[in-house]
């Protein structure tokens, strides 16, 4: 993990402890880029985990930690692959402090002042990104299936994995973004349940301050902005200078290939419950965006 240094006019009054336990796919190397400037303008540490396996995480797991300071910033190498370890962290943490890595959603009982961030996307169109990005990468981070036991598979579009039933492209693999707000629970792996679901639901309305939008991303700035103003001071303003300069366009996957309708209609099928999280994450967008004023 890093500390990004911070300055003189750290508020020490400021108890701010957020988690940015980013769905894969959805915009969040953008949105790390643009809080990683903000943490040098607005003056508050963050910390990012050196991995971002596994998902589901152990109660409690042994590491080895590394620790070295130079005058202008600490900088550790941790492996952060256990709750225990991350709930620690957190609450040791010197606020304002944003902290991410891609996990399931963790509780931290009698902790009001650790909330979560998060944003997400059209479950198929994320699906469909993570599919081919594990094939072909994008500018910034090629990558493919080549020297391992899964090359045979790196040019199989999208519908023959469907329609074949492959375990890449059925199960818990199209239940993906729930356990992000449901948790650690076994309750919720159940598939084809609304169990998940609620637990998810409850969690976002207790714990997330919210939960944007890939498809609105400037608008998830300015809620953001507007409501933790702390450290996202500005964000709205980098976004829209970043997407005019099309510094974004590096995080773009290669050579995707779209569903046919058949196989998208069996997606909407198999995913119905990713899109009952979606459309409940979009209304509740929705009314935050109308009560803090922001119209576009």
């Amino acid at each position: 993990m890093h500390y990004l240094p911070l300055g003189s006019t750290f508020d020490k009054n400021t108890d701010e402890r957020i988690i940015f336990n980013r769905v894969p796919k959805c915009g969040s190397r953008t949105a790390l880029d643009i809080f990683r400037y903000l943490a040098n303008r607005n003056q508050y540490n963050m910390i990012s985990s050196t991995i971002y396996g596994p998902l589901h995480l152990p109660e409690n797991k042994k590491v080895v930690q590394y620790l070295k300071f130079d005058s202008n910033q600490w900088s550790f190498s941790i492996y952060l692959n256990s709750c225990d370890l991350i709930k620690q962290l957190i609450r040791a943490a010197e606020p304002p402090v944003l902290f991410e890595r891609h996990m399931h959603f963790l509780t931290f009982p009698n902790s009001k002042r650790v909330r979560y961030i998060n944003i997400i996307r059209d479950p198929i169109d994320r699906f469909i990104s993570q599919y081919y990005f594990r094939r072909f990468g994008d500018d910034r981070n090629p990558m493919n299936f080549l020297g391992t036991d899964q090359s045979k598979y790196q040019l199989q579009t999208i519908n023959e994995c469907v329609l074949k039933r492959l375990p890449e492209c059925s199960g818990n693999r199209l239940q993906y973004i729930i356990p992000f707000f449901c948790g650690h629970s076994p309750q919720c792996s159940l598939l084809n349940s609304s169990i998940p679901l609620d637990m998810a639901k409850a969690n976002i309305k207790r714990s997330f301050v919210t939960v944007g939008l890939l498809e609105e991303i400037e608008d998830t700035f300015a809620v953001l902005e507007k409501a933790i103003p702390r450290l996202f001071q500005g964000a709205t303003a980098e976004i829209v200078r970043r997407q005019k300069q099309k510094t974004s366009k590096p995080f773009q996957t290669k050579s995707k290939v779209m569903p046919t309708e058949e196989v998208n209609n069996i997606l909407l099928e198999e995913m119905y419950w990713e899109y009952q999280l979606y459309d409940y994450v979009k209304e509740r967008f929705k009314n935050q965006k109308k009560t803090l004023g922001i119209k576009r």
